[in-house]
């Protein structure tokens, strides 16, 4: 029998490219029975678009008329090209019924972020492999509620930042979710558990909850409240349930450490997961106790049904949200320590940050368990409860978290003072709401950097976040609302013109940055933020965090130090006349396309690796150093007179591109300086930001 078989050509992944390049996908060519007839067919399919150092599972489904898609069969690749992949149809299959489609998802390898493409975390125990897919949550109570996922492979569902009240019914304790976080939709099984660690917990069934499971016991630490579980993995003989996942995880392919950020959820994720998103004033994420939606007994074992007894997860419906047992069956050790139910206590005002303060061993649990009234099985507080660090006890289980914290932005809303945190490749930033009422940084990882064209190293021993975009007029008037502080240009997105002096509000030089801010419109907008995000500090950068900045370069790579543009690939020398006046054209404002009229819209010039804007020309910047000897780190260096730094030439820097040297005024290496009350339209300045702790 032949097959000639309709051809769909797949669909994309459903994400929006963050870069210039194609979106990957996958397309079906042809799909050919084998001769002679071995019953194997031939699938012809060509992927495009796919991302160096990414690899994707490619799954064939088939439909037979208008009937269910059916499993044929998968494939996995890592780069561009044409393959072929081989099905053996089931007997009876009519060739002339079926239609063919491919779908192409990443598996998670080098890229960090591939949380995005999907909202749910497929991670295999044995191997340590993680994916992502991407469905209803009311598809859970189907597709994921089966042995294969309570026992080798775990799920964990995403959920998105957002802002709710949170820990106890009636109370107006707010909580910040800035970012997006993982949570299993099942209690961890004795299954899972011993797959990592063999000895230990309980042993009723594989996919019974696990429990005799101390909270010291699971994370491998007594103490350790606010740091990823076993991510030291020097430390080899710690035999934690989350030290061997994380460890797992990370050993897989290239997959990296990255994804070694497995730890039990805080009491505001657990609680805001547990509730679907409902209000603060409702106990339960499906309305009244007795009545409502077939009453508790539908989503939870508790003292009136569950006979004394746990029961295998995933047999009660789930949450809205598709996680399951959130209430009863077992109580869910959480992350904090807990020295009273009343809130007596100040608790962190970020979700993510575990209560730690105090001496006392009580660790914080929830939800409720078999043994529990029905009253007690709930998101709130009459099951807000804890016990000491070391117990163990067969009502005693936990549910896994896995916290996203790729805050490789930084969004600063100048009209509400909120800070959040967003990933690579997330967020389109260049357009106008995020250069007038929204300022965004980009994060810098702490190392050791080649500056000075290779002549120098820099050390940036933590990391920080520079802004994007020079600030423009329209930040600088929110920044300063009451316009006690002058700056004037021609338009909201054009970068502003203020003195050194008048940013800080003096003319000296700190020991560290953000150090005397006590006037002047950085101070203030320390005030705007201070409530949500008080630990969150504004200054000028010093000229080793703006060169490292603008180098964007890794930290360690002295590959290319000695070329003082981040856009090059050899020496300028070796460019041509032209080639060099369009390299400059492409990125930088300066007199030779500016006719040394004024400054041009921020964000007009294509950014650096980093993404980081006008790091040359337009505006020069001013940095936080003075003219003593540069300490190329971030403390700032120290005044010898009233000149301060500044980067980055401007408009009116001329380019003789005759001589290639002349462009040097516009690149990463140039330094000069000038007195703290100068006052043009050629100076203005990129802020810097740090994140100290609370």
């Amino acid at each position: 029998m032949k097959y000639k078989m309709r051809i769909v050509a797949m669909a994309m992944l459903a994400f929006a490219a963050a870069t210039a390049f194609a979106t990957p996908g996958v397309k079906i060519d042809s799909v050919l029975q084998r001769y002679p007839w071995a019953n194997t067919v031939d699938i012809r399919y060509t992927v495009s678009g796919a991302e160096a150092g990414q690899t994707y599972d490619v799954v064939f489904t088939y439909k037979v008329g208008d009937g269910a898609a059916l499993a044929a069969t998968n494939a996995t690749v890592a780069a561009n090209g044409s393959y072929v992949a081989q099905w053996t149809p089931t007997a009876g299959t009519r060739s002339a019924d079926c239609t063919m489609f491919a779908k192409m998802t990443p598996i998670s390898t080098v890229n960090a972020y591939d949380y995005r493409y999907g909202d749910y975390m497929i991670v295999d125990l044995v191997t340590g492999a993680i994916k992502y897919e991407s469905d209803d949550p009311a598809a859970t109570e189907s597709k994921y509620n089966t042995d294969e996922y309570k026992t080798t492979k775990m799920v964990l569902r995403k959920v998105s930042a957002a802002r709710g009240v949170c820990l106890q019914k009636n109370t107006s304790k707010s909580f910040t979710f800035d970012h997006d976080y993982y949570i299993g939709i099942f209690e961890v099984t004795e299954a899972q558990y011993k797959t990592l660690v063999p000895s230990g917990g309980t042993s009723s069934g594989d996919t019974y909850p696990v429990a005799n499971v101390s909270w010291e016991a699971i994370r491998g630490s007594s103490t350790n409240f606010n740091e990823i579980a076993g991510v030291d993995y020097a430390q080899t003989s710690n035999t934690s349930f989350f030290s061997r996942l994380n460890k797992r995880v990370s050993s897989y392919g290239s997959q990296g450490v990255n994804m070694a950020k497995f730890d039990l959820p805080t009491e505001a994720a657990w609680e805001y997961a547990a509730g679907a998103g409902t209000s603060g004033t409702q106990t339960n994420f499906f309305g009244n106790l007795y009545t409502d939606n077939g009453g508790l007994d539908v989503y939870a074992w508790h003292s009136g049904n569950a006979g004394g007894a746990r029961h295998p997860v995933g047999g009660k419906k789930a949450n809205q949200w598709g996680l399951f047992d959130v209430y009863g069956n077992v109580v869910e050790w959480c992350r904090d320590r807990l020295i009273d139910q009343t809130f007596a206590h100040e608790m962190p005002s970020n979700a993510f940050t575990a209560a730690s303060s105090g001496t006392a061993d009580n660790r914080a649990f929830r939800g409720g368990s078999y043994n529990n009234t029905a009253s007690g099985a709930n998101s709130t507080s009459h099951k807000r409860n804890w016990a000491g660090f070391g117990t163990v006890d067969p009502k005693y289980g936990f549910r896994v978290a896995w916290d996203v914290t790729d805050r490789s932005y930084m969004i600063v809303d100048l009209k509400t003072g909120a800070i959040k945190y967003e990933a690579e490749g997330s967020t389109n930033y260049n357009t106008s709401e995020y250069k007038t009422s929204k300022m965004v940084f980009r994060k810098i990882p702490a190392g050791t950097y080649s500056v000075q064209d290779g002549a120098t190293n820099a050390v940036m021993a933590s990391e920080y976040y520079i802004g994007i975009f020079e600030v423009t007029e329209g930040q600088y008037r929110l920044m300063d609302s009451s316009g006690a502080y002058s700056a004037s240009i021609a338009g909201m997105t054009k970068p502003t013109n203020v003195t050194w002096q008048i940013l800080r509000g003096t003319t000296a030089v700190p020991e560290r940055f953000a150090g005397n801010l006590t006037s002047g419109p950085i101070f203030l907008l320390k005030s705007i933020v201070k409530d949500a995000g008080g630990n969150v500090v504004f200054d000028l950068p010093t000229e080793a965090m703006w060169e490292v900045a603008a180098r964007a370069m890794p930290a360690g790579d002295s590959s290319h130090a000695e070329w003082a543009w981040f856009f090059v690939d050899k020496p300028l020398s070796d460019y041509s006349t032209s080639a060099v006046k369009n390299l400059i054209d492409t990125y930088a404002w300066c007199s030779a396309n500016t006719q040394r009229s004024a400054a041009n819209d921020v964000g007009s010039k294509s950014p650096n690796a980093w993404g980081i804007y006008d790091i040359y020309g337009n505006s020069a910047e001013w940095c936080l150093d003075g003219r003593g000897t540069a300490t190329w780190s971030q403390i700032p260096s120290a005044a010898s007179d009233r000149n301060r730094r500044y980067r980055g030439g401007s408009w009116s820097k001329a380019l003789s591109v005759g001589n290639n040297a002349s462009a040097r005024n516009c690149s990463s290496s140039y330094r000069s300086d000038t007195y703290t009350e100068y006052n043009t339209s050629r100076y203005g300045f990129r802020l810097a930001a740090m994140v100290i702790a609370e």
